[in-house]
């Protein structure tokens, strides 16, 4: 079995060099990229050196800045199409061949990225442990009813070739075994190991002060309630429905405030939709947030109007967080929302049951924080009793995946 260059086994894992590719980071805020950030700040805190790869989305951009402790480089041209996808993996390429040596392990954080075919063959060529991230998309129609489409033959292929592929949920390792991949070489992780935000009255308070500050539409009233939908201005996040369910009662509670979150192609089209109703001083579209800590902390309520958004980091952070939310229920809801019941559930794509549920809430916000308080309880002790990988031993042989040897004990031994 090959060892890591430059590593000997009395070396410390501390200060050791993990590099990552991301198709989108930093000052993007979606929900991926937050999952991500949090999981480079853990790596961060356990004494390794992070370095992400991602597109230069703008030309205005920075080629290489500094995100918390994570250097992050730029590369030109950005996968918009084909022809600059194939510029974009061959300045992969260059970087790589001249760079690649100084990191341990590479960290592909979704095998269907535009650049993982790129980061597995310099891997191959260089004996570097490479990990691969792979998820089923719940937005998907295919998905609604707990099922899931077929993996590309590309995407297999690269599943196959990894040291270790990560899963976070029972229906995505299913999926890679039925399609011939054995369970050796994959590895659960959950999604659900997030930082609790600080809900006290006086951060909550101080939240709603320094938005205020930061615009003066911002400026919430002790009294007024304020929901927030904390994703994109796009159909993905069922934003029509969400204003369909509201729109009602905003005339009836004239102390309640709608946020939402993000942009999107049709900004000017659900403004158009408020301004006819007058509701565009109520409903608000304050952009995107780099950071969404004071954004939900001063929240009262979080809407996830469409099945699976928010799935990877901020249903999980609201959750633990203890925050108030309701999403759709769908088949494979539990596993992705573990002891959450029906008080916190809408019935997918109907906006009267939506706005019944919220309706609810004004009437008796207690009852459903309530809830979840019991959901935040019930998800941390699930997560107490499954089994968590160590962290990095200074004794441990860090080096490729040996013969025999499976994904789980490779990523115990090499990742965590």
């Amino acid at each position: 079995m090959l060892r890591l260059s430059g590593y000997n086994k009395s070396d410390s894992p501390r200060g050791r060099h993990i590099l990552f590719v991301a198709d989108r980071y930093w000052p993007f805020t979606s929900d991926a990229t937050l999952r991500l950030q949090s999981q480079l700040r853990l790596w961060n805190q356990r004494g390794w050196r992070t370095t992400l790869i991602t597109p230069r989305w703008h030309r205005t951009w920075a080629t290489q800045i500094h995100v918390e402790n994570t250097s992050v480089i730029r590369l030109d041209h950005p996968p918009t199409d084909s022809l600059r996808s194939s510029r974009y993996r061959r300045s992969v390429s260059q970087w790589l061949s001249k760079n690649l040596i100084q990191y341990d392990a590479i960290w592909c954080d979704d095998v269907q990225g535009k650049a993982t075919e790129s980061f597995a063959a310099a891997a191959k060529s260089t004996g570097k442990p490479w990990v691969a991230r792979f998820e089923l998309d719940t937005n998907e129609r295919t998905n609604a009813s707990g099922g899931s489409s077929r993996p590309s033959d590309t995407t297999l292929q690269l599943c196959a070739q990894a040291s270790a592929v990560v899963v976070s949920t029972a229906s995505a390792h299913q999926c890679l075994i039925q399609h011939g991949m054995s369970g050796q070489n994959i590895v659960r992780q959950s999604d659900w190991r997030v930082a609790s935000l600080d809900r006290s009255t006086s951060a909550r308070t101080a939240a709603r002060h320094a938005l205020g500050t930061i615009n003066a539409e911002f400026a919430l009233k002790p009294q007024e309630k304020l929901i927030v939908v904390p994703g994109e201005l796009s159909e993905r996040w069922a934003i029509s429905l969400v204003l369909d369910a509201v729109a009602p009662l905003l005339d009836r509670h004239p102390n309640l405030h709608v946020w939402l979150h993000g942009e999107g192609s049709r900004r000017e089209r659900y403004y158009e939709w408020l301004k006819e109703r007058s509701l565009h001083r109520i409903v608000l579209m304050p952009g995107i947030f780099s950071c969404l800590e004071p954004l939900l902390q001063a929240a009262d309520l979080c809407l996830f109007p469409a099945i699976g958004c928010g799935r990877y980091w901020l249903l999980p952070t609201c959750l633990v967080s203890e925050i108030p939310l309701l999403t759709p229920q769908f088949a494979g809801l539990e596993q992705y929302l573990p002891g959450v019941g029906s008080a916190l559930t809408f019935q997918s794509g109907c906006h009267q049951d939506l706005q019944s549920k919220i309706g609810d809430w004004l009437k008796n916000p207690a009852e459903l924080q309530l809830t979840a308080r019991k959901a935040s309880g019930a998800i941390r002790s699930l997560e107490q009793t499954k089994s968590t990988a160590a962290l990095p031993d200074d004794s441990l042989d860090y080096r490729e995946k040996g013969h025999g040897e499976s994904a789980q004990q490779f990523w115990d031994r090499l990742l965590l």
